[in-house]
């Protein structure tokens, strides 16, 4: 399983090929991929998760506090 710290989440993907990005132990994001992510690319999915938590934020979708 390949995992790291990024900007205070913990970004994991495990040999089935799951994403997970984790904090204070609390899952916030899963997905399945189709292929081993480098290290790189698992900040990126961290960046994607950011970006589209904060559209829906803007656009009211729900409230990222609840």
């Amino acid at each position: 399983m390949l995992k790291i710290n990024y900007k205070g989440y913990t970004i994991s993907q495990a040999k089935n090929n799951h994403v997970m990005i984790c904090n204070d132990n609390e899952m916030l994001f899963h997905a399945q991929c189709n292929k081993k992510l480098s290290e790189k690319e698992l900040k990126q999915e961290l960046e994607h998760y950011l970006k589209l938590i904060e559209i829906l934020e803007k656009e009211g979708v729900f409230d990222v506090k609840d």
